[in-house]
């Protein structure tokens, strides 16, 4: 699964296809970190390219989305609750 958004680089460039490249989750401390890169696109992702620009998330306490006792794709959660927040900067994202 990707994100499908064009969002302005600092290189002027638009990374349109945004992955998720690292989840981390601890269950007993309610405390996760997701970081998210972003290419030009899944070509550029595919090809080993670096990517432009990268995204940082974590959520704990009442915020934590993740829930050992119930069965989910925590990746899955992870990009849903991205598309979910209020700064909405990826909230019209296509998956792909």
């Amino acid at each position: 699964m990707a994100f499908i958004i064009s969002i302005d680089t600092q290189y002027g460039i638009e990374a349109s296809y945004w992955k998720i490249v690292d989840l981390n989750i601890n269950w007993l401390t309610k405390n996760s970190h997701v970081s998210m890169c972003g290419w030009i696109d899944k070509a550029s992702r595919d090809a080993g390219q670096q990517p432009l620009d990268q995204r940082s998330f974590d959520w704990s306490g009442d915020a934590f989305p993740f829930i050992e006792t119930e069965p989910q794709n925590e990746r899955e959660l992870a990009y849903d609750t991205i598309k979910s927040l209020e700064d909405g900067e990826f909230a019209d994202a296509v998956d792909g």
